[in-house]
């Protein structure tokens, strides 16, 4: 499953991006519809902040781990991606980078679409 900040223009238009690339039927949705995140070990606080990758057995994958996990499953050259920003020379640039993405979000959304200051 991947949870994402549903009030944040970037993050819809990278959830719409997953839905169009991950397998038919993977749970992709906005944290604010997530009945319980305490049942899945997340807090509000945690959603707000990064995306998250929740695999079936309940691991979960912060940040650039959720990401690099997404393109894995996506497949084909993605799971190459995936592989590569979870390698690591990369992970460590590619932690930086999400938390500055992260960070300058409502920036960065096109038209101006994102609710998050």
């Amino acid at each position: 499953m991947l949870i994402y900040d549903g009030d944040c223009g970037m993050c819809n238009q990278s959830a719409d991006w997953a839905r169009a690339h991950l397998p038919p039927g993977t749970p992709i949705v906005p944290w604010q519809d997530v009945p319980d995140l305490a049942a899945l070990g997340l807090t509000v606080d945690d959603v707000q902040t990064a995306a998250y990758w929740v695999d079936d057995d309940g691991t979960l994958h912060r940040g650039e781990a959720a990401i690099a996990e997404a393109l894995r499953r996506a497949g084909g050259a993605w799971r190459l991606a995936g592989a590569a920003i979870d390698s690591w020379p990369l992970r460590p640039v590619a932690r930086r980078l999400y938390v500055w993405v992260a960070d300058n979000r409502h920036r960065l959304s096109r038209g101006g679409s994102c609710a998050v200051q």
